[in-house]
């Protein structure tokens, strides 16, 4: 658990594991978050803006193709 948000961890039993999107979107906001707290900060809004366009392409790949 960080910051009161508790992250899912798969179960491995050898059966094919359900991945869900909104685990990885959980787990990418907690990582972009770090890293944008610990970027020196005359580059945080520089990476904020970066991390925010590359987030935005996330949700379109997501919405143009279906991932098995």
């Amino acid at each position: 658990m960080i910051a009161g948000i508790e992250f899912e961890q798969a179960e491995r039993d050898g059966r094919e594991s359900y991945y869900r999107i909104s685990s990885f979107f959980k787990l990418w906001a907690a990582y972009s978050g770090i890293r944008l707290e610990l970027a020196l900060p005359l580059l945080r809004g520089n990476l904020a803006t970066a991390v925010s366009i590359y987030t935005m392409n996330l949700y379109n790949f997501l919405e143009k193709y279906a991932w098995e």
